[in-house]
């Protein structure tokens, strides 16, 4: 995790803000965080804050439909009973059929749009994720598991999905006025940045993902590194909410150093005061003695937790308040990374991979394998092995997700072979007759190295292989 790039800068242009619409109502939740695995190209044209303003959609890049989703994290827990997803009227968008909802990482089944979506959960955080839609086929193929059948599931379609508006329902049946943060645009300068940029860029700070973060590149550790924010607009500052270290998994916080105490300097006030942060992975929301006023501010580092591997500080997500509502920053830099991606990939063995998600499913005689995968233009992926088996006793399931970010270590027209790096996470649920359920989970650091050609992807150790 060596070597760094100095004074990166990070810009959207233009000075405009773009928010949810301002709540209304009694039944006000306001969110802390809010995404899309998958975001077309014209993030204010399309980003997920549409969900809840009532001025567009939230769509995919083209050809990403299946294992797609929304994420949200509430600022304190809500019960939900239900919810509605209206889709996007545009002929353009492929129609949702069926979405697979997970509440605080449980997995909540799968359900149909045209209904009313059961949750019944309290939720801190809800994950929508794109199950069918229209264009996906399903068919038979060879097995290559002796005494199992084979499905596989592509997309067919180059077309976006998405959807319009989002409406939760309280345990009242009422509907909550959801807010997210506000989108200021402006722009981000770090001091350095650990290599490869697509996995520890200063962007990953506003987000709004728990699983990625800013690392920055310094030979040695963290103190003294800085973050400067430019605003498009004036902004007041009266608060931070910060996420400390890299927060994947115990394994990865504790492994990297995270900040003890910082500064944050603007254009008025600047007595550089030292605010301290415990060593916790709780987001920690920090009042300032004064709000800071203007467009320029920048954040120091003036000493760290040590890692117990890594002289690597982490901030894996920020919020900036003005005293009435969270805010962050959209610097366009998911816009231009796509971008530089897909015009490298053009013509090679990844076109036609990227965005896309590739599935199949072996079963057979109370048994299933299933297996899917995305490499997404921003450099982020995921892989879902799941397996299923029931007897007269009882049943178990496995499922395992791979996600974080990939890397190019070398591509052609013919072959790409890529790096893939994140998390590993497993959930065990086993039901036994006259005993009940049993759940287990567990989360790991994990990396992979995949080979990719015109017939299949081949990972070397996790991942095992899959047809195209």
């Amino acid at each position: 995790m060596r070597s760094f790039v100095i004074g990166i800068i990070i810009a959207a242009s233009a000075a405009t803000l773009f928010i949810a619409a301002p709540a209304s109502s009694g039944n006000t939740i306001y969110l802390e965080g809010l995404y899309a695995t998958s975001t077309a190209i014209d993030y204010e044209k399309y980003g997920p804050h549409h969900l809840f303003d009532g001025k567009g959609y939230w769509a995919t890049m083209n050809g990403a439909a299946p294992d797609e989703g929304v994420m949200l994290y509430f600022e304190s827990p809500v019960q939900i009973k239900s919810m509605k997803i209206d889709l996007p009227a545009d002929a353009q968008i492929a129609k949702i059929s069926k979405v697979k909802i997970y509440t605080n990482g449980a997995d909540r089944g799968i359900h149909s749009v045209k209904d009313s979506v059961p949750v019944n959960a309290k939720c801190v955080s809800l994950f929508i994720r794109v199950s069918d839609v229209e264009g996906l086929v399903e068919k038979e193929a060879p097995s290559e598991i002796k005494g199992m059948d084979k499905k596989i599931r592509r997309y067919e379609s180059n077309k976006r999905t998405g959807i319009a508006k989002l409406t939760l329902f309280g345990d009242d049946g009422e509907a909550l006025n959801i807010v997210p943060p506000k989108l200021v645009k402006g722009s981000i300068k770090p001091s350095s940045t650990l290599t490869p940029e697509e996995a520890y860029n200063a962007g990953y700070l506003f987000d709004g993902r728990r699983d990625s973060g800013w690392v920055e590149g310094n030979k040695g550790s963290g103190t003294g590194e800085s973050i400067r924010f430019q605003f498009g607009s004036g902004v007041s500052i009266s608060k931070i909410k910060f996420w400390n270290g890299l927060l994947i998994s115990d394994v990865h916080y504790s492994a990297n150093e995270r900040v003890k105490n910082f500064s944050l300097y603007g254009e008025t006030n600047d007595n550089g005061k030292k605010y301290p942060l415990p060593d916790s992975k709780k987001a920690q929301t920090i009042s300032l003695d004064a709000p800071l006023k203007g467009n320029d501010f920048t954040l120091r580092i003036n000493d760290i937790y040590s890692g117990s591997k890594y002289k690597d500080t982490v901030i894996s997500e920020l919020l900036f308040s003005d005293g009435t509502q969270w805010f962050t920053l959209y610097s366009g830099e998911i816009e231009n990374r796509k971008k530089s991606l897909m015009g490298k990939i053009k013509g090679t063995a990844l076109d036609g991979i990227v965005d896309r998600s590739f599935s199949a499913l072996f079963y057979g005689d109370g048994s299933s394998e299933s297996t899917s995968i995305v490499l997404r233009s921003d450099a982020s992926f995921v892989i879902y092995l799941e397996s299923m088996d029931e007897n007269i006793k009882g049943s178990l399931t496995k499922t395992k997700i791979l996600d974080g970010f990939w890397n190019i270590n070398s591509l052609d027209g013919n072959k790409a072979v890529v790096t893939v790096m994140g998390r590993n996470f497993n959930v065990s649920e086993q039901f036994v007759q006259y005993e009940g359920e049993k759940t287990s989970k567990a989360v790991s650091i994990f990396s992979d190295k995949l080979t990719i050609t015109k017939k299949g992807i081949k990972g070397d150790k996790f991942f095992g292989s899959i047809n195209l």
